[in-house]
């Protein structure tokens, strides 16, 4: 049974976890200075939801903003190492992927992005290779760039997160039918 939906803003499930000394708003991520100035640091961003390898390790999270040309919301499924990287290519990635941030904020945006404490209720597994992943025994997953084949509403969700950056994610796809693939791959 489902319960009373829920109207706000995309980040609603996540507005408690803001990190202290930033505001979140439709206008976009703010920094707070001194006497309660905001500086505008980037587009409307945050962390949906922190993830755990199926083995346990690779800790990470899902960054998620809105694009202001579409007013879509994208994601990206990171290891929480891509904050330490050096060169803000992690920053850089973010860019490439359409969310604008103000150049010379790179270092507030990785400090806002990397604060987030979500709880345990807001934990997914992730996957660190495309393809079948087993992480309970009974049945394996099949793990595309932006969706998983074989999770049911009792199982947790499985998320991509490559250990590092990838820098032809974008050029990862799922191209023709299971029809197509059984006729002219199974039958060779």
């Amino acid at each position: 049974m489902n319960g009373p939906a829920v109207s706000g803003p995309p980040w609603y499930d996540v507005e408690t976890f803001i990190p202290t000394g930033f505001v979140l708003t439709d206008e976009g991520l703010f920094r707070c200075r001194k006497g309660n100035d905001l500086e505008w640091i980037a587009d409307c961003c945050w962390v949906s939801t922190a993830t755990r390898g199926i083995d346990g390790t690779d800790a990470g999270c899902v960054i998620c903003w809105v694009d202001p040309r579409s007013r879509g919301v994208k994601r990206l499924a990171i290891a929480n190492r891509r904050f330490y990287e050096s060169g803000n290519a992690l920053v850089l990635q973010l860019a490439d992927l359409g969310m604008q941030i103000v150049p010379g904020v790179e270092r507030a945006l990785l400090k806002y992005l990397g604060s987030f404490r979500l709880p345990a209720s807001k934990v997914v597994m992730s996957a660190s290779r495309l393809g079948w992943n087993r992480y309970e025994s009974d049945r394996p997953v099949f793990v595309l760039p932006q969706r998983t084949i074989g999770i049911d509403v009792n199982r947790p969700q499985v998320v991509f997160q490559p250990k590092d950056q990838l820098a032809n994610l974008s050029a990862l796809q799922v191209s023709g039918s299971l029809q197509n693939w059984q006729h002219h791959v199974v039958r060779r």
